[in-house]
């Protein structure tokens, strides 16, 4: 991780990472018999006691009060975020967005990271907000524990059920194939019961808007 940039995502499975951090329990007892196998390369012993008190240190996942079903789909939605983060770190972005792009996140998505924020992006058509949107979705999607870009809302709800954005919106976030909704008020307290509580970024495209540009809510919900 520090000589390469590697992404180390730790799973603690059914051990507590305080014991890993400082080596009790079932650890305390391999590093004994490791400290007998490796008498003559005791540099090895501190580096791998070095390495477990790191890695209990990282933002990882403990396995003890959870499904493991719910943990690998979380695993799994994690992974897919880090690399798509890392392949789109490639693209360039239009000239002229780098300086719109870093207004809006230092203006309005830099505040409050802990409270709840709408922003709107207004304009006529043809002037690139979706591109604004899909760059500004590149950049810090990885930051949240779940992210869904949902393009052609205005069409989607033109042409076809509410039902249906809410389930691409739940499966893709919840990373779960089949989405059981079967009208719009029990979509909406699927989507508040399953997603409170989380750190989301979810970025709808091309919506109607009541002429309200920005608006932010300081609200823990």
């Amino acid at each position: 991780m520090e000589n390469t940039g590697l992404v180390v995502l730790p799973v603690f499975h059914y051990v507590d990472p305080s014991d890993v951090r400082n080596h009790r329990k079932t650890f305390a007892e391999a590093f004994d018999k490791h400290e007998e196998s490796f008498k003559d390369n005791m540099g090895n012993i501190k580096t791998w006691k070095a390495a477990l008190t790191k890695v209990a240190d990282l933002v990882g996942w403990d396995l003890r009060d959870k499904y493991e079903s719910k943990v690998i789909q979380e695993i799994i939605g994690r992974i897919c975020t880090e690399l798509y983060h890392k392949f789109s770190s490639a693209y360039e972005a239009p000239i002229g967005m780098d300086s719109r792009v870093e207004e809006m996140l230092g203006s309005y998505l830099g505040k409050g990271l802990g409270d709840v924020c709408f922003v709107g992006i207004c304009g006529m058509g043809g002037m690139g907000k979706t591109t604004f949107a899909q760059e500004i979705y590149r950049r810090i999607s990885s930051n949240f524990e779940a992210s869904n870009f949902i393009a052609n809302v205005r069409e989607e709800t033109k042409n076809k059920d509410p039902v249906s954005l809410q389930k691409q919106l739940l499966s893709k976030i919840l990373m779960e194939g089949e989405i059981n909704i079967w009208n719009v008020c029990e979509g909406t307290n699927v989507i508040r019961k399953r997603l409170y509580n989380n750190k989301i970024f979810i970025v709808l495209d091309d919506v109607e808007w009541n002429g309200m540009i920005i608006r932010e809510w300081k609200g823990k919900e």
